[in-house]
């Protein structure tokens, strides 16, 4: 039994050692960012803009202004789609509470390196509550592969979505369209 065992942790780690060198065998592309207001009363002005770095990188920026403090009912809702081969399959779809999140962190990898990434990139606060008529910046965030598993397929066509809320009510949506794309051929 143990022999079993000891060969089994051996495999795992031959398997985790040998992912580690793979390429990821994808280009990354983004194809349009949209900042849309649903709800002037709450937001005063929602901004976004990213610019090509490479193949597989990209940054990010915008600005925020509130109409209004936002505190313990500002939500966001994320879904992300994804096409495989054509087929489109819902990837994720989480709704969380900003001001819970910013106390308590999340446990989901993903998330913890984006939240980490916008904090580090902006001015928005680590504590709510979100202030009225204050201008939000951030600047230079970058998406790249490491957004992405080694195991990502490749074509895949990408819808990104962050709907805010407030009081159960949708005041903006920020969309992002992309898709992974295979390696050109050298």
């Amino acid at each position: 039994m143990l022999k079993n065992i000891l060969t089994c942790l051996i495999a795992l780690n031959v398997f985790l050692i040998n992912q580690a060198f793979i390429k990821n065998n994808f280009n990354l592309e983004c194809y349009r960012v949209t900042c849309e207001i649903v709800n002037p009363k709450v937001m005063k002005q929602f901004e976004c803009s990213y610019k090509k770095l490479g193949p597989k990188r990209y940054s990010g920026s915008g600005l925020v202004m509130f109409n209004q403090q936002l505190d313990k009912k500002f939500d966001i809702h994320i879904k992300i789609y994804v096409a495989p081969r054509g087929k489109i399959v819902k990837f994720l779809d989480w709704k969380l509470n900003v001001c819970d999140t910013l106390y308590a962190g999340v446990s989901l990898p993903l998330a913890r390196k984006i939240m980490w990434d916008v904090l580090k990139n902006s001015n928005f606060p680590r504590k709510c509550p979100f202030q009225a008529n204050f201008l939000y910046n951030s600047s230079n965030i970058i998406v790249d592969e490491s957004y992405f598993p080694k195991f990502t397929p490749s074509p895949m066509d990408l819808n990104i979505s962050f709907e805010y809320i407030e009081n159960q009510e949708r005041f903006a949506i920020q969309r992002i369209f992309g898709a992974t794309v295979p390696n050109a051929r050298r």
